[in-house]
């Protein structure tokens, strides 16, 4: 087997692995949780208090009680995973007041929000319990660190590894091959 054709599979195989290595390190979480349920508050002011002397956002939940996918949604938030994500927020009930302040729409909404109500990020719609624990990673990010949430992408990584694997085949290319 030429040299050519050994680098260029070290690097395939090195790739892959790290490939792996990023999918199985997004979905790790610990299932260790000492609270059965998520304690929601209703009273907006409240909330906001709390999440100012906790330094914590809060995470504002909309719903309708005849809605099926917010019926969905209120099955998700009983998933220890996610109730031990939550524990980085304060849990709000949205009421019509709010709803009118963040412009609500439609239902299922989850807005994420700092103590003087300011939005920081939005979820639309119904998440099963695995994209949720990603989008309420996702809305943590911002409130601790604006400026790297802003500027990564959700597909960030894997890009950053596709440009990193061409870029050493094409070093391995100009290297090795023969003009």
């Amino acid at each position: 087997m030429g040299t050519k054709r050994k680098v260029f599979l070290i690097i395939i195989c090195f790739s892959v692995l790290l490939m792996l290595t990023m999918a199985f390190s997004q979905h790790a979480t610990v299932n260790v949780s000492a609270q059965s349920s998520i304690t929601w508050h209703t009273a907006s002011q409240e909330a906001m208090q709390i999440a100012a002397a906790q330094n914590k956002s809060v995470m504002i939940f909309f719903y309708s009680d005849n809605c099926p996918w917010c019926t969905k949604q209120w099955a998700t938030f009983s998933d220890e995973r996610v109730i031990e994500k939550s524990k980085n927020f304060v849990p709000l009930k949205g009421s019509e007041m709010l709803a009118e302040q963040y412009h609500i729409r439609g239902v299922p909404v989850i807005v994420f929000s700092n103590s003087q109500g300011g939005e920081i990020y939005r979820i639309t719609g119904y998440r099963d319990a695995d994209t949720l624990l990603e989008e309420l990673q996702r809305a943590i990010e911002p409130f601790n660190q604006p400026q790297a949430a802003q500027s990564q992408s959700p597909g960030f990584h894997m890009v950053t590894v596709m440009a990193a694997l061409f870029a050493c085949w094409h070093w391995c290319r100009r290297r090795h091959v023969k003009r």
